[in-house]
């Protein structure tokens, strides 16, 4: 029995061998279909396009079937002892639950409670590992918060403010081309054409402009102190451009 798992994002490769989902997906399958079908393997294909990834990996039924038991001890486990959690950098990274996770706040007070000052190797041996977990943390925390501002809602302290903007060519060779039909031959390093800021410096006093040739990307929005120079997002203008980035 061939079963395949289609998986449209990129980023992050996705291996069939070990894949729990996968073998989630083939346990249902087999139970279902095997009263009528001599199955005797089970090859397991994840197919992901944007990573040109097409990977296979096949086990025995006997496999399957035991993966099946230690299945049945995982859900014992959580019927059990409903209120353990047990994070990990994997199990964590897609969780929507991060922001109220006990477990993720329960390690986050433990890190406030450590003397950095006075840290030893064997701490930071210890804290090493669990930095990723925690910065999961942070990102859901800031996540959620930007997203209730977003929504209409408000954090006391706190605003949203739109991200650092990014200046670059249009068209680097039709930019290249313009400079050096105004007499500008100073423009590369090694070899690339300067980027807009160092153009600028490098042509610093000339009466050049340069506004068409340049494409001004906006940052992401992120929260930011109360206190901050920068003017709130306005909602209703961060989806405009939202929708326009994603519609070129």
């Amino acid at each position: 029995m061939r079963v395949i798992d289609l998986k449209t994002g990129g980023g992050i490769r996705v291996e069939s061998e070990g894949n729990t989902q996968l073998l989630c997906y083939a346990l249902g399958a087999y139970l279902k279909y095997s009263p009528a079908y001599d199955i005797s393997a089970m090859a397991l294909t994840i197919v992901q396009p944007p990573m040109l990834n097409i990977d296979t990996w096949t086990i025995s039924v006997e496999e399957l079937l035991a993966f099946a038991e230690a299945l049945k001890l995982s859900y014992a486990a959580i019927q059990n002892e409903p209120n353990k959690f047990v994070a990990s950098d994997k199990a964590c990274k897609w969780c929507h639950a991060k922001a109220q996770c006990p477990e993720m706040k329960r390690l986050a007070n433990e890190a406030a409670a450590v003397d950095f000052n006075g840290m030893s190797l064997v701490t930071v041996e210890e804290w090493l590992p669990k930095l990723k977990l925690l910065s999961l943390f942070i990102e859901a925390v800031e996540a959620k918060a930007k997203d209730t501002m977003l929504a209409g809602g408000s954090i006391e302290g706190w605003k949203v403010v739109e991200g650092r903007k990014t200046r670059s060519w249009t068209d680097p060779t039709q930019t290249e081309l313009w400079l050096k039909q105004q007499g500008y031959d100073q423009i590369y390093t090694k070899p690339v054409l300067l980027s807009v800021a160092q153009m600028e410096a490098a042509l610093k006093g000339e009466s050049l402009d340069m506004d068409s040739l340049v494409t001004i990307g906006y940052g992401q929005p992120t929260i930011a102190p109360e206190k901050d120079k920068r003017s709130s997002v306005d909602k209703n203008q961060s989806a405009k451009k939202d929708f326009e980035k994603n519609a070129k």
